[in-house]
Order: structure tokens, then C-alpha cells, then sequence
């Protein structure tokens, strides 16, 4: 027989097959059962069938009354269609009808797909307002990461948001995992150092073009690869599988057990190749399953997170004694480039197009190209005389996106001829040959899609930033040598644009020889930059090995400290309650704490209201990782101030009322 909890294991795990079979056969029995209506709607949505959920949605309607959670539903079958105007209507206009009369899991769900969708349409500040309202009404401990990864993922879209400012929000994911158990790590030396790489794009995604030469070019007689898997397998990951030593699948694995697994297989360096991109593997390492762990290639921006120790750069991106302050982690700054690029199987032949006219392009994120970037392209336009410019992205299946782009273009005074918008397709790389030179996006340039031009002979003009993220194709030009591309403001961005294009002779050359340049480059220089990044990976295993021997030399002083202290405090035979708990203090450094916990019994038994008392029994707590436990002590400590009074506490109770509220997160 087919159980409720069955169909709600197979929703959450995107089995939509299987739990449409299983709903189905289950509404034999139970007809018009309204969540399992309602989700089955859902699944037939998911799976691109519409017809049959307007059915269900009509059968729905007619059966029971009109709820919030039902245009929830409906909302999210017109989005998984693509009819984003009418999503945004329906969430919004039943926003203002249900008011107050909206559950907070249910709201909820309306501000996710509302910051989705309007991040489909384009209107980041949208987004970022309708992820914020999400984050800010969900459990703290509960919430969906992603919600808050996208939040800060699509923050690096909007230029007027400072270094700072970018840091802060970062830094505030800390706070999903304030009550994270942490492994602990005392590792010894191997005859080898375990790497591990995780990431949900281990398949045909545009990082494996940069993380492909990890798995293929390693030394393997000083080290030891294993990659953990977050996403489901295509043919790409077959023989990526193939490359490593070990290929373990975590996609169906919770966070705790995936840091297990992680830990379990006494990995020294786990390097996290995705960062706040989708599927994000960043809950893993909240729980510090390796005692090195390092970030970057897939992201363009710290993690925030304090348990990542290392951020992956190049000299290009955050020259020295630049950007450390907008970092959690410290950086490792490649002398040439942080990116090794490896060019597709079906990278096409070149075969340039002559065109009498200059033809400029971006096939970069839809989403990248803001009212900034828009009015440097028009410059651009309006001074090459006969120019236009093709872009291209898979927002422009949609078709009223296309009618609002242009509208958007032509409100700024470029000609509806200068402007050719080209949908996604399979064969897109061919297309280079129709461009002459690829124009960046500020302040987030690209990344792959820069290289694909470059090596298909089309140079690209890009403006450089401050930040990390916004440095990219500084780098990347820098180290393929194309100096002329690179932009250190935005009249200049123009300036080199219109110079290019204007000099036939130049711009023929490149075409010819880019990818060459870019073949004989450090950007595809495989060996030298995993000899490189080699020697950075055994250079921080030594000095972690070092730091360990001198905690394992301070722990043992330390130890024999508090021993002697212990002793020496037992010799007095008339012990108050200060004394008795600076014993039990003694006895928590020594990691005895049931011995602890009876001295601190003692003193309780002496003076029930003694808060010191409280405070290291919480602490006693804290170091086990006993959270039942350390909530009660919350509670009991609470108690106590409530029935001595805070305002009749003298200064250093008050101090450590706080201190104990700030520890505990209260």
C-alpha cells in the first residue's frame, strides 16, 4: 500500500514519476484529498504537463474553496511553463487578497517563487527584496539554504553594492549554523595527502571546463583524489568518475551524512568547488569535515563561512594587500591565473563570416546586463558607424522578454536595427563566427563565456572592477596576453571598444590567432598549474601539521597545568563554593565532566541561586555538544534573573548575563 510518507520522500527527492504513479493510486481510495491534490499538481507541473494539472487544478477549484495555498499552486504551474507575467500577478494580487489571512509557511513559499521569478525576468532588486522577505520570515535553523545562497549569489549582480556591503550579507550565512556540531581533527602526516572535491557540477556545466584538469593531471604519487558527487550522473560524469581514485555519490545524502562520509574518509583538504551557486555544498563543510578546506573556481565571492580556511585567487584578481578584508577566508594567490581552461570536445572549426559592418556580441547571463552596461554598449554603437550588436541567452525563449528588452533598449535611444536578440540553441559556439568582438558585462564579467570567445577567435573588451568577482576577465586577458581588451574605466571601456573595431587589419589577426594565444597561455597550461596549485596544497598541509604538533605541545602544558591546579586547591579541606567550582573548572579543561558536574551539584546543593554555577554547567554542556541539555540550563539560568531581578544586578553579573546570552545565541 502507498503511504503519505512515501509520496512526500519521492516530492522532496524530485522523483515527480513515480509520485504521480503513487498519488494516483492513492486518490482511488482517499478522493479529494486536498495536499495530495495539490501536490500532485505540482509534480504534473514539474514534469512539463500542464494540460493534465489544469485538470486536477479545475477538479480542485470545484471541490474546495479558494485558499492561498491553492494559488500557490496555481502560481507555480504558469512558472514552471515560463509565463512569468502571470506567476507575478497571481502571487501579488493574492498577497494583497489574503493579507493577514496567510499562514508563515505558506507566505513563505509565495516569497521564494516570487524572488525566483522575478531573478527569470531580469529584475534583480526584485529579487533580492522578495529573498530577503523569505529568509527574514523563515526559522533561522530551518530555512532553505538556497533561498539565502541565491540571495547572495545574485547580490554580486548589482554594481552600486560595496566590497562591505557584499561582505556583511555574506558573513551573516554563519548564522544558519549556530548550533552545528563541528568534527574535530588531531591528524598525523600520511604517505600521501587526501584531497577531496565536492561540488553538484561534477557533469556537463560550465565549471568542469575549469575544473577538469584537477582530476585529469594530478600527481598521483603524492596525493590521493576522491570527488563527492552532489549531482545526478550524465556521460561527462562517467569519465570524470574514471579520472579519480575515489567517486563517492552524496546527492541523496543529508548534510550530517555527507560530512560523515567526508570525515570517515580522513580527507586532509576538501576543496569546495561551487560555492553559493545551486545545489550549494557549503551546510557540508558548516560542519568542518576535513581540517582544511578551501573554496573557489565555482564562486566569485567569499563564502562567509568561518570553517572555510582557504579562498582559491590569482595576483590578477586580488593583487597583494588587496581585497584580504572582504574574505572570511585567506587567500591563495596564484602567480598566473586561479582558472586552467580546457576547451570542449565539439569546440567548432574556425570559419569567420565577412561581414561588411562591425558586429559586437554577448552570449553572457541575461541577467549580467544592467541599465549601466546598456548605455556603454549604445556609446559604442552610436560612434561605429553601421555596428550593430547580437545577444544571446535562454531568456529569449520567452517572448514578451524579448518585447520588454527591446522596449528596454530603445527607451535609452538605441535603433531597433542595431539590436539582434538570438534564443538559446545546441550549436550556439558556431554562432562566434558571425561576432567580431564580444563585449564584457560589469560589474560580474564572464567567466566560460569569455574563454568560448576568445578561443573562437573573438576578442573581448572588458572593464575591471575592484572586487574579486569583477576582475575576471582582467585576468584572463592579462594572462593570454590581450592588454588591448582591458579597461580600467568606462570611457576607456568605450574607447577601446570603437578602436578595435575600427582598426580592420588588428582585429583580423586576432580572429586568426587567439586561440592560438590562448593554447600557449597559463589560462590551458594544465601542467604548470597543477604543479602550482600542488605545491599550495602541500604548503598549507605542513604548516596545518605544525600548528597541530604546537597544539598538541600546548594541550599537554595546559593539561598538566590544570592537574596541578586541581591538586593544589584539594589539599584545602574547608573549600567555599568559588573554590569547589574553580575544581570543577579544572576538571571541564581536563574533559572529566561527570567528576565536573557533581562538584557543580555541590555548590547548587549549597546556593541555588549561584549563577557561576549555571554558567559553567552550560559551558560543560557546550563542549559536549549536549543541546537537550544546554537549553534546560538556558531556561534555568533565565529563571534565576527573573526571580533576583535584572535591574538589581550589579555590573559584573550583568557582563555575564550578556556574555552568556551572546555564547548561547538567545
Amino acid at each position: 500500500m502507498v503511504t503519505r510518507e512515501e509520496i512526500v520522500k519521492d516530492f522532496a527527492n524530485e522523483k515527480y514519476d513515480e509520485v504521480i504513479d503513487k498519488i494516483k493510486i492513492f486518490l482511488k481510495k482517499y478522493p479529494n484529498e486536498f495536499d495530495l491534490q495539490t501536490k500532485l499538481v505540482l509534480a504534473l507541473s514539474c514534469n512539463k504537463n500542464f494540460v493534465e494539472a489544469d485538470i486536477m487544478i479545475k477538479e480542485i477549484v470545484e471541490n474546495h474553496p479558494p485558499n492561498p495555498y491553492l494559488e500557490y499552486v496555481k502560481a507555480k504551474r504558469y512558472y514552471d511553463e515560463g509565463e512569468i507575467k502571470t506567476t507575478i500577478f497571481l502571487l501579488e494580487n493574492s498577497l494583497k487578497l489574503y493579507e493577514r489571512n496567510i499562514s508563515r509557511e505558506c507566505l513563505f513559499l509565495y516569497y521564494e517563487l516570487l524572488a525566483l521569478t522575478y531573478r527569470y525576468s531580469r529584475d534583480i532588486e526584485k529579487f533580492l527584496e522578495y529573498s530577503s522577505l523569505a529568509v527574514s520570515i523563515a526559522d533561522i535553523e530551518t530555512s532553505n539554504f538556497n533561498i539565502y545562497s541565491n540571495y547572495l549569489f545574485y547580490s554580486n549582480y548589482l554594481p552600486e553594492l560595496s566590497k562591505e556591503n557584499l561582505y556583511e550579507r555574506h558573513l551573516k550565512y554563519n548564522e544558519f549554523f549556530t548550533k552545528t556540531k563541528r568534527f574535530k581533527h588531531n591528524k598525523k602526516k600520511n604517505k600521501k595527502i587526501k584531497i577531496g572535491y565536492i561540488s553538484p557540477d561534477f557533469r556537463m556545466h560550465v565549471v568542469i571546463f575549469f575544473v577538469y584538469q584537477l582530476l585529469s593531471k594530478y600527481n598521483k604519487e603524492k596525493f590521493i583524489v576522491t570527488c563527492y558527487c552532489k549531482n545526478k550522473h550524465d556521460f561527462l560524469t562517467t569519465e570524470l568518475k574514471n579520472m579519480v581514485d575515489n567517486w563517492i555519490d552524496i546527492e541523496n545524502m543529508s548534510h550530517d551524512e555527507a560530512a560523515t562520509q567526508i570525515y570517515n574518509d580522513d580527507i586532509d583538504i576538501l576543496f569546495d568547488l561551487s560555492g553559493h551557486t545551486a545545489n550549494s555544498c557549503l551546510p557540508i563543510l558548516a560542519r568542518k569535515p576535513a581540517p582544511i578546506q578551501i573554496s573557489g573556481i565555482g564562486y566569485f565571492n567569499t563564502t562567509g563561512l568561518k570553517e572555510v580556511d582557504y579562498f582559491l585567487t590569482d595576483i590578477n584578481c586580488d593583487p597583494y594587500y588587496c581585497n584580504d578584508d572582504a574574505f572570511v577566508e585567506k587567500l591563495i594567490r596564484l602567480n598566473h591565473s586561479h582558472f586552467c581552461y580546457v576547451a570542449p570536445d565539439n569546440m567548432p572549426q574556425l570559419s569567420r563570416k565577412d561581414n561588411n559592418f562591425i558586429v559586437f556580441g554577448s552570449f553572457n547571463n541575461f541577467n549580467k546586463i544592467n541599465k549601466d552596461v546598456l548605455a556603454l554598449w549604445k556609446n559604442i554603437l552610436d560612434r561605429v558607424e553601421g555596428s550593430k550588436l547580437v545577444l544571446k541567452s535562454p531568456n529569449f525563449d520567452l517572448n514578451y522578454l524579448d518585447e520588454e528588452f527591446y522596449e528596454e533598449c530603445l527607451s535609452i535611444g538605441l535603433k531597433e536595427q542595431q539590436i539582434e536578440l538570438r534564443a538559446a540553441s545546441k550549436d550556439y559556439l558556431k554562432e562566434y563566427n558571425e561576432i567580431d568582438i564580444a563585449l564584457d558585462t560589469w560589474p560580474y564579467p564572464g567567466g566560460g563565456t569569455t574563454c568560448e570567445a576568445l578561443y573562437m577567435g573573438v576578442p573581448v573588451i572588458t572593464l575591471v572592477g575592484e572586487r574579486h568577482g569583477s576582475r575576471f576577465g582582467y585576468s584572463i586577458l592579462k594572462n593570454i596576453g590581450l592588454v588591448e581588451g582591458i579597461a580600467f574605466s568606462k570611457e576607456e571601456y568605450v574607447e577601446k571598444a570603437v578602436a578595435l573595431a575600427q582598426n580592420k587589419e588588428r582585429l583580423s589577426m586576432l580572429h586568426l590567432s587567439l586561440r592560438q594565444m590562448m593554447e600557449n597561455s597559463p589560462l590551458m597550461d594544465g601542467k604548470l598549474y597543477m604543479t602550482v596549485l600542488e605545491e599550495q596544497y602541500q604548503k598549507i598541509w605542513q604548516q596545518y601539521l605544525e600548528r597541530e604538533k604546537d597544539v598538541i605541545m600546548n594541550n599537554a602544558i595546559e593539561e598538566k597545568y590544570y592537574h596541578n591546579l586541581y591538586l593544589y586547591i584539594s589539599k584545602d579541606k574547608d573549600l567555599d563554593c568559588e573554590r569547589i567550582l574553580m575544581q570543577a573548572f579544572c576538571l571541564l579543561k581536563l574533559k572529566q565532566y561527570e567528576q565536573a558536574e557533581t562538584l557543580i551539584e555541590k555548590v547548587v546543593a549549597i546556593d541555588p541561586l549561584y549563577f557561576d554555577a549555571y554558567l559553567l554547567l552550560a559551558e560543560i554542556y557546550i563542549d559536549q555538544g549536549k543541546e537537550v541539555e544546554e537549553q534546560e540550563i538556558i531556561s534555568t539560568v533565565l529563571t534565576w534573573f527573573e526571580n533576583k531581578g535584572l535591574t538589581v544586578l550589579d555590573s559584573k553579573e550583568m557582563k555575564q548575563y550578556q556574555e552568556f546570552k551572546d555564547r548561547l545565541k538567545i
